[in-house]
């Protein structure tokens, strides 16, 4: 099993890319704001009270998809996560006034203590983030809550693989190996960079999850 991150900045394509997948291996959990047109299983997230709600409705939604399929999902994608990130901090902002990060950062070590533990050892999990470019730094960042969490580097830490869309001129291309891009790969097999045109999620994940269990098999 494999677990990745697709970033890049607002609305260059991020989402799109996931239409390539199987509809009959993979899950979308949605929650960036607006209805996804993707056919694809979806739970689309209107709202969340805390980071455990969150957990529950995404494990009724995994266990609507194998009502319905007779299966669990081989891949499950979090479109966005980001999103998820800034929502928690805001509810949690609300409601305290004292100190509130260390909560914003439990409840964020939760939610992905659970995406970590349960989702990733049972299928290929896909996160989605929006990133930002900082004009002082001339580089990206992803979309975080502040905090210790946002310190870290966020969902970037938290995964093996992480490609980047860029727009150059009117071309995207999506980047895998280069660190000013928030991506990073050990495969052989992934380019450093290719045309978004060129580019089969679908076939990335297959990629991936194949050289995972050769790998799989040095594990002392």
């Amino acid at each position: 099993m494999i677990k990745f991150l697709i970033s890049g900045l607002p609305n260059i394509g991020k989402s799109t890319l996931i239409k390539d997948l199987d509809p009959e291996e993979t899950l979308l959990i949605s929650r960036d704001g607006k209805k996804s047109p993707l056919h694809l299983p979806k739970k689309t997230i209107e709202d969340f009270t805390n980071a455990q709600d969150l957990v529950n409705q995404i494990i009724a939604a995994i266990k609507a998809y194998k009502e319905a399929k007779g299966k669990n999902p081989k891949t499950i994608i979090i479109d966005s996560i980001s999103k998820i990130f800034l929502d928690i901090e805001a509810k949690i902002l609300r409601r305290i006034t004292s100190f509130p990060y260390g909560v914003i950062n439990t409840e964020i070590t939760l939610f992905m203590g659970f995406l970590e533990h349960s989702l990733a050892s049972q299928c290929n999990l896909g996160m989605i983030s929006h990133a930002e470019f900082d004009k002082d730094l001339n580089s990206y960042s992803l979309v975080n809550a502040g905090g210790a969490w946002g310190k870290k580097g966020g969902a970037i830490s938290e995964v093996e693989n992480a490609l980047f869309i860029e727009m150059k001129g009117n071309k995207r291309i999506i980047h895998h190996k280069t660190y000013k891009f928030l991506s990073r790969t050990l495969s052989v097999a992934i380019p450093d960079t290719q045309p978004v045109e060129d580019f089969n999620l679908q076939t990335y994940i297959n990629t991936l999850a194949e050289e995972a269990l050769v790998g799989d098999t040095y594990e002392l």
